[in-house]
């Protein structure tokens, strides 16, 4: 198979992006014209912890991951705030999969569609991300990748021990 990569979120796992979000929460309404303007993204954001950093980058060198593909559910059009905010977060990777504009799909029927594609050129080995439902769908879609649950407390590995698909055919 081809290169072995590491897939990681944004928003929660290299960015804290707590306070515009709270911010951009209306009662049961969110405000989502406020939490996705590039200018509330800069004030708000800021980096996670170092040590949250360089603890993922770590697992990545460890399981010798040749490929860093960035995934988020930000618009396309937050492209360049992002970019900017993966600069300060000193990460490097070699890819930067966004949103399209007009992909109003859950986050996680979204990004599980777009790993569902990586995992056909790449032997992805390791994915972190802050939403434990993408993690769990993630092992019943891809049980051998490793997935961790990044917070600002940390890096954990998360694993999954609920049914999985196969259980439905048995």
């Amino acid at each position: 198979m081809a290169n072995k990569c590491c897939i990681i979120d944004v928003d929660g796992t290299l960015v804290d992006s707590e306070k515009r979000f709270k911010l951009g929460q209306k009662g049961n309404k969110i405000d989502w014209n406020f939490i996705l303007d590039p200018a509330v993204v800069k004030t708000f954001d800021r980096p996670m912890p170092r040590e949250i950093i360089d603890r993922i980058k770590q697992i990545c060198k460890e399981l010798e991951c040749e490929q860093i593909i960035i995934l988020t559910g930000r618009p396309e059009r937050l492209r360049e705030v992002t970019i900017q905010q993966l600069s300060e977060v000193g990460i490097k990777y070699d890819r930067l999969i966004m949103r399209k504009e007009g992909d109003y799909r859950k986050e996680i029927d979204y990004k599980l569609s777009i790993i569902q594609e990586i995992s056909r050129h790449c032997n992805i080995v390791a994915v972190f991300d802050d939403n434990e439902e993408v993690l769990k769908c993630v092992k019943v879609l891809l049980p051998n990748v490793r997935t961790f649950k990044v917070s600002k407390e940390g890096v954990e590995e998360y694993e999954y021990r609920g049914l999985s698909i196969l259980s439905f055919f048995q």
